[in-house]
């Protein structure tokens, strides 16, 4: 939003309302003025920012869902990458919020930075984030994604906690108990052999996974 409006104020008024030719895919499909498309790309941008995490910064779940959508909708190729973070909730009773929303922010820059350009990240909540891509070969990227969680989550720890390798916090039944370590589940879905009726097949799917991810005990991703 902001380049829209430096683009409008560097332009003279007079030429606002010049004419330009609108291409898709190297084919003619009419003109706009410039102040019509810059409105349009204004009105996008707010549109999006609406969707946004505010924690994050990453698209929430309308966004998620529209490009899910998308995948089952179309013919080609596509991974879904579910991505969790195990005994985060530990950490966060034991750390404070504070902390834990560094984590969140942590992960979220850690995807960003390790997928290519225009592939769709999303943030469903919590400590769940998704990644779409165009593609099978995910199998580089999650070992990317690992290793790199592995390698930075431990500076969000107290010397004594990484020393003992886990945390004490109270389980679901009030209970003492011993966390290990924060670590990283991937959970992926693919079109290869099957496809899906809507999000809610994949997901589902996806959460059958994750469970086999969480027995592991240790930071790993399984794909299908």
């Amino acid at each position: 939003m902001a380049l829209s409006r430096r683009l409008s104020g560097a332009r003279p008024a007079g030429k606002l309302y010049d004419f330009i030719s609108v291409t898709r895919d190297q084919k003619y499909c009419g003109v706009v003025t410039i102040k019509d498309l810059l409105e349009k790309t204004m009105e996008v941008e707010v549109s999006n920012a609406r969707h946004l995490n505010p924690l994050s910064g990453l698209p929430g779940n309308l966004l998620i869902e529209r490009n899910l959508e998308k995948c089952i909708a179309s013919e080609g190729p596509y991974t879904v990458l579910y991505v969790d973070i195990d005994n985060f909730k530990a950490y966060n009773d034991v750390y404070g919020f504070g902390n834990g929303d560094r984590v969140i922010r942590f992960v979220a820059g850690l995807l960003e930075k390790a997928v290519e350009d225009g592939t769709f990240i999303g943030h469903v909540g919590g400590d769940d984030f998704v990644a779409v891509l165009h593609t099978y070969e995910a199998e580089d990227l999650c070992r990317t994604i690992i290793g790199r969680f592995d390698a930075g989550i431990r500076v969000f720890y107290s010397p004594e906690d990484l020393c003992r390798g886990y945390v004490l916090a109270k389980n679901r039944k009030g209970a003492d108990e011993n966390y290990q370590i924060m670590t990283l589940s991937v959970a992926g879905v693919s079109n290869r052999s099957r496809r899906f009726e809507d999000i809610t097949a994949l997901a589902e799917h996806a959460s059958v996974i994750k469970r086999e991810c969480k027995l592991k005990w240790e930071s790993c991703y399984i794909i299908d």
